[in-house]
């Protein structure tokens, strides 16, 4: 697994800091502002990853890396709709997300999946 260490310039800009694989976008192109959606989308992709047994996105989540410039979805593989369409919520590359919103209804989606 490849590591990334912080980068502080003396002319105050920030360099890139994380696992690329579980990094948000936003951590790419705006390290300087990352917050608690960086941390959703990490929680998304361990997430995504511990359901399925693939990260969703194995070249990283670089947006650069992408022909669009744009995250695409990720596969959804052999998840449930539910839980699928609330990772996708987690691993969305525009960033804001409402953390506390998004985990209580993964969880109620993880409970309603198993319950069926």
């Amino acid at each position: 697994m490849c590591f990334q260490r912080i980068l502080s310039f003396s002319n105050g800009t920030f360099g890139y800091v994380g696992t690329p694989l579980y990094s948000a976008p936003e951590q790419f192109e705006h390290p300087e502002i990352i917050g608690p959606p960086a941390d959703v989308f990490a929680l998304g992709v361990v997430l995504y990853e511990a359901l399925t047994g693939h990260v969703p996105y194995p070249h990283g989540s670089d947006p650069g890396l992408y022909a669009v410039g744009k995250l695409p979805p990720p596969e959804q593989l052999t998840l449930p709709e539910s839980l699928y369409r609330i990772l996708c919520e987690m691993l969305r590359q525009e960033g804001g997300h409402e953390a506390f919103c998004l985990l209580h209804e993964f969880t109620s989606s993880c409970k309603r999946a198993w319950l069926v």
